[in-house]
Formats: structure tokens, C-alpha cells, sequence
């Protein structure tokens, strides 16, 4: 729940990065395919209802067929690494712009979409949705060390 709520501030706050992808990314390493089918509807419905300059279900679309995609290749990437995130966020943030190069007839500059992009959302995922947690368990670890017995 709390991976939603940073996907939703991201979204408001970071509109230049695909916000969802970090939180989808790590939502399918603990889904079943049909409920990660389900988590790419409802987030790209989301964006579908805050987002102008595209046709309403263009975003669903989008992140239902990045998330059919995706799913099938979880088993390459370790969950349990902050490393495996970024990966899979690389991995879901190209093949997401992929689909949307092919779906949209927006010309594309293909270093920035297809290079930086994908790395720079790797690099928020890391940054935004890793990195809290793993501060979090190492202050409870070092610093609230509490004494049994």
C-alpha cells in the first residue's frame, strides 16, 4: 500500500517520469499474472483520468500490454536486490515506450526515449521506492536496537 502512495505523489509531483513502473515492477514479483494484468488497468486508467493530449484509454492500453509483457520476464531479475528493481524498471519503463512509440505518431528522439528514459526511471525507482526502505532497516537495525529479556 505504502508502494502506491509514492506512485501516486510521484505521478503529481514527477510527470516526466513513467511513475507507475517502479510500483508495477515490484507488485509483480508478489502477483499472480491476472492480478498484474489488473494493477496495469487500474494504473493506466489513473493516468488515463489525469492525463490530457492522449485518447482516453490510451495509458490503459498501454500498461495492460507492458504489464503481459513484463510479467513473463520477472523470472530474470531477483527480487530481494535493489539492483533487480532497477533492472525491471528498465526493462518495463523501454518496453513501455515502445508501445507507446508504436500506438502514438508523436515523433521520438530515440537517445532520450529509449536510452535515458528507461534509465532515468530505473534510477527513480531505485531512488524512490528502494532506498526509503533500505534506510528504514538500517536505522532499525543500528539505532533501534531494543534489548529482550
Amino acid at each position: 500500500m505504502i508502494d502506491l502512495l509514492l506512485a501516486l505523489f510521484a505521478f503529481r509531483f514527477f510527470p516526466m517520469v513513467h511513475a507507475f513502473a517502479p510500483y508495477l515492477a515490484k507488485s509483480f514479483f508478489k502477483t499472480t499474472f491476472e492480478e498484474a494484468l489488473a494493477l496495469g488497468l487500474f494504473c493506466g486508467f489513473i493516468l488515463d483520468l489525469f492525463t490530457s493530449g492522449t485518447s482516453m484509454g490510451f495509458h490503459s492500453l498501454n500498461l495492460l500490454l507492458t504489464s503481459a509483457i513484463v510479467y513473463k520476464l520477472k523470472w530474470l531479475f531477483s527480487p530481494h536486490k535493489a539492483h533487480g528493481l532497477i533492472l525491471f524498471t528498465i526493462c518495463f519503463s523501454l518496453i513501455s515506450t515502445l508501445i507507446y512509440i508504436l500506438q502514438s505518431r508523436v515523433p521520438i528522439n530515440l537517445a532520450i526515449d529509449l536510452i535515458f528514459l528507461p534509465l532515468f526511471d530505473g534510477a527513480f525507482g531505485f531512488l524512490w521506492f528502494s532506498c526509503p526502505f533500505i534506510a528504514y532497516n538500517f536505522f532499525k537495525k543500528h539505532y533501534l536496537r531494543i534489548k529482550h529479556g
